[in-house]
């Protein structure tokens, strides 16, 4: 009975020892998950407030984004504030729409990590519907009319005279390597507003 009891002792004592070091361990990751997710949520009452007050507003006050269109495809469920940058800092946050590319009648392009925000382009297909509203309250509906792989080295997408929402992550899908020269490509045509 008294062996007993040491072993049990001995298993709490090397169970709070295992619960500590992994606490301790983990500490930065649960930091880095934890200002993620105050990140999104800046971000969307950022949003918010850019709506209601028609003014762009910084989602904290050293931040060199703000958000400028709300992206949704109500079939998988996705609702996605977009960035007003692309650079890597910026689509840690979220999807960037591409300077110059925001304006009506102008190609939109918008691009995201295929790992994170820009995952479920692998899903749309063909007549799929995306929803975006701008930062100034226009809100319209495209339809997907392609999916495409190219190459980034050469492809050129035009951003005047027409009214395209493109949007664009690496490929392929799944891979653990950053980077890479292949995008997926997802084209749409305007349907209306909303």
């Amino acid at each position: 009975m008294i062996r007993s009891i040491n072993v049990d002792r001995l298993r709490r004592g090397l169970a709070a020892v295992l619960l500590i070091a992994a606490l301790v361990q983990g500490t930065p990751a649960v930091a880095m998950i934890a200002k993620g997710w105050l990140a999104g949520v800046l971000i969307n009452m950022a949003w918010q407030h850019g709506i209601t007050s028609k003014q762009v507003t910084k989602p904290w006050p050293w931040a060199d984004i703000v958000p400028v269109a709300r992206l949704q495809v109500p079939k998988y469920d996705i609702d996605q504030i977009v960035l007003s940058d692309v650079s890597g800092e910026a689509l840690a946050f979220g999807p960037g729409m591409v300077v110059g590319t925001g304006d009506t009648g102008m190609t939109r392009l918008i691009s995201g990590h295929r790992d994170s925000y820009f995952g479920f382009l692998e899903m749309l297909r063909v007549d799929d519907e995306i929803r975006l509203t701008m930062a100034d309250g226009v809100k319209q509906i495209f339809r997907v009319t392609s999916t495409d792989i190219v190459d980034r080295r050469d492809v050129t997408i035009s951003v005047s005279g027409t009214n395209l929402l493109v949007l664009s992550t690496c490929y392929p899908f799944g891979r653990l390597q950053p980077r890479g020269d292949l995008r997926y490509l997802v084209s749409a045509v305007p349907q209306g507003h909303i």
